[in-house]
């Protein structure tokens, strides 16, 4: 049976709680929901040892990161606020009679803490799993409404540091909690938007959905170093098109897979549309003045989504020369939707519009990119070695999401889609030609 302890701020550091954190308009632009992040150790060290660090650690870490230990409630004028009061995160042990190999497909949500989304929410949970042959799974739910993925793994990297017996350095933890990101861009200059792209402002807040998104069949694809290389000269621009002299491997990938979803989800006359907007989730902390918001310096999201809206017609279009017109217009719009001065702006809009609540995304499609983080690297050695895999505990995406996550020897993209056009796209010649559909998260 699992045990849970709940684990708060061990005080080693005795400085005085950060005052309350009002939210940012930014961090009511993803949805309220929690993110997934499994990871998974060899057998390196004694279960006890392991279990116990964990804990010891958090505590440690937590004293860093006093607003992951709060709460979060209505604030003035409503305004859901972070009160670092020490809550304390549940941490849940659970030893297991059986071995990893046993667990299907590598990952299984059961394996994380169960969250439920309600009043006051748990910021974060964390769940170890000790496996009968050794393998350890470290296992977290994260709210989204608190941080973006980059902020809480920087919160990670200061825990594993910890664990590993090594200082954690003052300047490589936030030296302000406030949300208040425009004063990282206070040197550039940029006026603000009239709007958005791919959102609209409503008169009003819109209510509370009435539960989650409904699930959609999710299929696996994976793509080898190789192809990708294959699929980057395929998309390389065969003119200097529109001020696109080059692309990225991401660029590629994004193309093929926001093609072929368009392309399935219209054959089985799930979606329909002559233009479709594909959102791109952007963190923007690079971007800011001498990189000020990096290096750990911003907890909360900064995620400064681009949009694309393209003809229906030039994603169906068949063969190598819709996918590189694709993938050149991903590339234009990337560069000219993530210079300073533009999301200086859109953070200004979005701070502008009052009450929170009024922004509704509106994309056809949406992807985000995991596979630039180092989730099996050095940074979350917990004592005993790298994880030797990732997973994001089975989660359950919408219709048209499309996640690209990092994998070895290559990379492992989920598509959610409509059963009737998931069955298109596992015969999906395109697709087909560039990589193959897999069972396991851990490729």
């Amino acid at each position: 049976m699992p045990t849970t302890t709940r684990v708060r701020p061990s005080g080693k550091l005795t400085n005085p709680a950060p005052a309350p954190i009002v939210l940012h308009g930014l961090d009511f632009l993803p949805p309220p929901v929690y993110v997934r992040l499994h990871l998974f150790f060899p057998p390196n060290q004694p279960k006890s040892d392991a279990v116990e660090n964990f804990r010891t650690s958090l505590a440690d870490a937590l004293d860093f990161y006093p607003p992951i230990a709060g709460s979060l409630r209505p604030g003035e004028a409503g305004r859901p606020t972070l009160y670092c009061d020490s809550r304390g995160v549940d941490f849940i042990h659970e030893n297991v009679s059986y071995a990893y190999r046993d667990v299907p497909g590598g990952d299984s949500e059961a394996l994380g803490p169960q969250m439920e989304l309600r009043n006051d929410p748990p910021l974060l949970a964390v769940k170890v799993t000790t496996f009968s042959c050794g393998t350890i799974a470290l296992c977290l739910s994260m709210y989204h409404l608190v941080s973006d993925l980059q902020g809480y793994l920087d919160f990670l990297f200061t825990w594993a540091k910890i664990a590993r017996g090594e200082p954690v350095m003052p300047s490589s933890v936030p030296h302000t909690w406030a949300r208040t990101p425009l004063q990282y861009f206070t040197g550039i200059a940029a006026p603000p938007p009239a709007s958005l792209p791919g959102y609209t402002v409503l008169d009003a807040p819109a209510p509370p959905p009435p539960g989650p998104p409904k699930p959609a069949a999710q299929i696996r694809y994976f793509v080898s170093d190789s192809n990708m290389k294959a699929l980057k000269a395929e998309c390389k621009p065969r003119l200097d098109t529109d001020g696109v002299p080059w692309i990225s491997s991401g660029d590629a990938l994004t193309a093929l897979l926001w093609r072929a979803s368009t392309r399935c989800r219209h054959g089985a006359g799930v979606k329909d549309g002559d233009r479709d907007v594909l959102g791109m989730a952007v963190d923007g902390r690079d971007r800011s003045e001498g990189k000020g918001m990096m290096n750990g310096q911003y907890f909360g999201n900064f995620i400064v989504g681009a949009a694309l809206d393209l003809p229906t017609e030039m994603l169906l279009r068949k063969g190598a020369d819709g996918l590189w017109r694709v993938a050149g217009a991903i590339r234009k719009g990337l560069t000219e939707q993530t210079t300073p001065e533009i999301i200086k702006a859109k953070v200004e809009f979005i701070q502008s519009v009052e009450p929170f609540g009024r922004l509704m995304q509106q994309y056809d499609t949406m992807l985000s990119n995991w596979s630039r983080f180092p989730l099996t690297g050095p940074s979350l050695d917990f004592g005993w070695g790298a994880p030797t895999g990732y997973a994001i505990g089975d989660t359950q995406f919408p219709a048209g999401v499309l996640s690209i996550l990092g994998a070895k020897g290559g990379v492992l993209s989920v598509l959610a889609m409509e059963e009737e056009a998931a069955e298109l796209a596992r015969n999906d010649e395109e697709l087909l030609k560039y990589g193959k559909f897999v069972s396991s998260w851990i490729v």
